[in-house]
């Protein structure tokens, strides 16, 4: 909550939070961009409610070309 208090009103966050500690079992779970932005109020269907800043066509591009690697590298730190 405590990252999410500068974008989200305390009862969004918590219930992001929530979500995220209850549905999402590890770090390797998936989350795709439809279900992060995806809303779910009455918390029976998928979905986190964030807040998406659409990729430029620079970084959509990147990560296109990445994307044949992503299964064979583990990848610390901040890619450039």
């Amino acid at each position: 909550m405590r990252l999410m208090q500068w974008k989200y009103p305390p009862k969004i966050a918590r219930q992001i939070a929530s979500y995220l500690i209850t549905r999402y079992p590890t770090h390797g779970f998936v989350i795709d961009r439809d279900e992060a932005e995806a809303m779910t109020p009455d918390g029976e269907t998928y979905g986190l409610g964030l807040q998406i800043t659409p990729a430029t066509q620079e970084i959509e591009t990147i990560f296109h070309d990445l994307q044949p690697f992503l299964d064979k590298w583990s990848i610390l730190g901040r890619l450039t």
